[in-house]
């Protein structure tokens, strides 16, 4: 597996997740989902809140790998 196919796999954990905590009826919802009115993204809403979701997880990624870098040349 690629790390571009991991990351695709991390993107869309991240969208699942985030979507049914905030619409738990989620798959009621699909239907209304063009009618959508967040933000003004319409039926994007999804994908943006997911994207800035991934941008926060991989800062926190880059901060523990930084830190897993530093320890390891001290040993």
């Amino acid at each position: 597996m690629t790390r571009l196919q991991k990351e695709l796999i991390i993107f869309f954990v991240i969208l699942l997740i985030l979507a049914f905590i905030q619409h738990p009826d989620l798959l009621n919802r699909f239907s209304r989902l063009p009618d959508a009115v967040v933000y003004g993204m319409g039926a994007f809403h999804p994908l943006a809140f997911a994207l800035i979701g991934y941008v926060v997880i991989g800062i926190f990624r880059l901060i523990a790998a930084g830190i897993q870098k530093i320890f390891r040349k001290k040993n």
